[in-house]
């Protein structure tokens, strides 16, 4: 079973197939920039093999890696949980990869229709509306700063 598969396998088949029956195949050489930090968010990558890393630039002119995704993993995801972001960070191949791109609207609908999510993932997203000041991470427990800008963009989907 591929990588994507196993990553999409909480869902029928009939909805597996769809899915990826969206998603484009894409190849990527070692080195090459598959998003730029700053570009407009419209897709995100479900990778299948190979590795990239995520980095952006400090003010200072250095580059900074947060991440090395792989395998199974999502990268991109993030920067289109609002609606019209762009890009927080650059994404680089680090070797040759194989991964499937899927589009915005695809990310959206995956979104209302499955409501589980992995613990990285609910993780990721508790840091970008922490860096919002919307609440803040204590060790054991979640403290909502602004009830009302947290339920506002709840009602945007995230």
């Amino acid at each position: 079973m591929s990588r994507a598969v196993e990553l999409l396998a909480g869902m029928s088949a009939e909805d597996r197939r769809q899915v990826l029956a969206s998603g484009r195949r894409r190849r990527f050489a070692p080195r090459e920039v598959v998003f730029h930090e700053g570009d407009p968010a419209d897709t995100f990558l479900l990778i299948e093999v190979g590795r990239m890393a995520v980095r952006a630039a400090t003010p200072l002119g250095d580059t900074v890696t947060f991440a090395v995704v792989g395998p199974g993993e999502v990268v991109g995801e993030l920067a289109l949980l609002d609606e019209g972001a762009r890009r927080s960070a650059s994404v680089v191949a680090l070797e040759a990869t194989e991964a499937w791109s899927f589009t915005a609207e695809t990310f959206h609908r995956l979104r209302r229709t499955n409501a589980g999510a992995s613990r990285a993932t609910v993780n990721r997203v508790l840091r970008a509306v922490a860096a919002d000041g919307l609440l803040e991470l204590r060790r054991g427990r979640i403290v909502v700063l602004d009830p009302a800008g947290l339920t506002r963009r709840g009602s945007a989907g995230f």
